[in-house]
């Protein structure tokens, strides 16, 4: 027996009738292979609504949940995990060194926020990496530029983003003895990406902090 469906409606003092009928069977326990252990599935059809102007047109649609020619997706599918990006390493104190003068700016791996928005104690190995830095080069005066991903406002990650940097420099003068004159806090939200915003590797790149030479 092949499944049916079919449907049917008439307009009358403003309602519409539909009537489907949906004929549902096993698919034949001898089309599949030999010792696979896997049980009969069933094919089922679901109908597909579409009024037109007047209301009361119908379109009867079979739609087989593991059909991909059809873009639809079983709800028991999941997109296996996908792996994370490699957490970058902190810098020494010549290496920031090595990059500021060498491109006037440099990416800090190492410093976090926890959900208060507050410098995580893990920040703590990045910071003692900058505040030597700072005191092996008196004369350096650094903006410390926190940047986000596009997700949010922009307005909104700005002024996160600026907290953020903030926090950094305030950390610096106080836990390092460094003088406030030497840092700016400069928070530019997603306005400077350096890869695209598209995937969740690329977010993460996007969020980072850079020192850069004033």
């Amino acid at each position: 027996m092949k499944s049916i469906v079919s449907a049917a409606s008439h307009p009358i003092a403003g309602f519409v009738f539909v009537f489907l009928l949906v004929g549902i069977q096993p698919i034949s326990a001898d089309t599949q292979h030999e010792g696979s252990g896997v049980e009969p599935s069933l094919q089922a059809a679901q109908m597909l609504i579409v009024r037109d102007y007047a209301g009361y047109d119908e379109i009867s649609l079979p739609l087989d949940p593991r059909s991909e020619s059809r873009g639809v997706r079983s709800p028991l599918f999941e997109e296996p995990p996908q792996p994370r990006p490699p957490t970058p390493a902190i810098l020494s104190v010549p290496e920031l060194s090595s990059s500021l003068d060498a491109n006037g700016k440099v990416v800090v791996a190492g410093i976090r926020f926890d959900a208060r928005n507050e410098l995580d104690p893990s920040s703590k190995p990045a910071l003692d990496q900058i505040g030597a830095l700072l005191k092996q080069r008196p004369a350096l005066r650094l903006h410390v530029v926190v940047h986000t991903d596009n997700i949010g406002a922009l307005a909104s990650n700005r002024e996160l983003s600026q907290r953020y940097a903030h926090a950094i420099c305030v950390a610096l003068v106080v836990d390092y003895g460094i003088a406030r004159n030497r840092l700016t806090a400069n928070g530019l939200g997603s306005l400077s990406p350096l890869v695209s915003n598209q995937s969740g590797r690329g977010r993460a790149t996007n969020r980072r902090v850079e020192l850069v030479v004033q």
